[in-house]
């Protein structure tokens, strides 16, 4: 079996102590968020993380963004361990336990966000699951409302440090395919206006940051 057939174990991945590697590549991130939140996003956000599970952005949002403020921070995931994580941390907001490829996954959702985003997620789905993940971003945000994704992009320094790690044995996403924005572009514009692109080559696997506001 390709390693690309086999699914991250989430579970295990969350029951497991944070790296140092992993920590330092999330507060990388966590600025260029505050940064791309505090530029396009209006004040008194309700924010819709998808994929957050036992969020490591959230409370580093809640206390870094100086110029919006953040009434409500909620999160998706397929992952249960993830989820009570989360519920644990007592912010406010809602947590909920769902399949973001399932057709009935936003049933119970009826709020809409003013910012949903997701990180390191839609690469570790394959064809229409893709679709209608970044569908979901859109069907979750409010009109005029932001949408950010960002995912691993394959650059010869991403390519080179993945080849390395997974030589190592430390690699530990074998689902996980790197993306272009002409892989998944044709599906944001669909439903957004394009703010906003950039490659973040501060961390060591390569993300592409892309910001867009939802249509209507």
């Amino acid at each position: 079996m390709k390693n690309e057939d086999k699914s991250t174990n989430w579970t295990e991945y969350y029951s497991k102590p944070k790296s140092k590697f992993s920590a330092a590549t999330q507060k990388i991130t966590l600025k260029k968020l505050i940064y791309y939140i505090e530029r396009y996003a209006a004040d008194k956000l309700d924010i819709m993380e998808l994929g957050g599970g036992n969020s490591c952005f959230a409370k580093g949002l809640l206390t870094g963004c100086s110029k919006v403020s953040i009434n409500s921070y909620s999160i998706i995931d397929s992952c249960e361990i993830a989820v009570r994580q989360f519920r644990e941390m007592k912010l406010s907001g809602n947590a909920y336990l769902a399949d973001l490829t399932s057709d009935t996954a936003l049933a119970e959702i009826e709020k809409k966000f003013d910012l949903v985003y997701s990180v390191g997620l839609i690469e570790h789905f394959r064809g229409n699951d893709i679709d209608k993940i970044i569908a979901a971003h859109f069907q979750l945000c409010e009109d005029g409302g932001i949408v950010l994704i960002s995912v691993p992009t394959p650059t010869l320094q991403y390519l080179l440090i993945r080849k390395g790690m997974e030589l190592l044995g430390a690699w530990g996403f074998p689902d996980e395919k790197a993306l272009k924005y002409e892989d998944i572009g044709a599906a944001i514009e669909r439903y957004g206006e394009l703010l906003d692109t950039k490659i973040n080559r501060r961390l060591p696997l390569t993300q592409l940051m892309i910001v867009a506001r939802k249509k209507g």
